[in-house]
């Protein structure tokens, strides 16, 4: 019962509340990140290094602004270029 419960909610969300559908949005999102060239997160030293793993955040945090500002304002918005851009350089940081 309750299982069904919690399953009508995660398919139905209600438009009150948009967090359902932003959290799928990220959930997608970022199943396409581990298919980019990202660095391994299974590579034990990286995972141990305090500055990767902070990096590693900011990235996916990145992500997920891009991901809700994509979808309100278009993929071509000066902010979504720039979070992008930000991104890249996170990926160079880290690798």
């Amino acid at each position: 019962m309750i299982g069904a419960t919690i399953q009508k909610q995660l398919s139905s969300p209600s438009s009150r509340d948009p967090q359902p559908a932003e959290a799928r949005a990220r959930y997608h999102h970022m199943q396409e990140v581990m298919k980019q060239d990202v660095p391994d997160a299974s590579d034990t030293d990286a995972m141990n290094n305090q500055i990767i793993v902070k990096l590693r955040g900011e990235y996916l945090s990145l992500a997920g602004r891009m991901v809700i500002y994509s979808q309100r304002y278009g993929s071509d918005h000066l902010a979504v270029i720039a979070l992008r851009t930000q991104m890249r350089e996170l990926q160079i940081r880290t690798q």
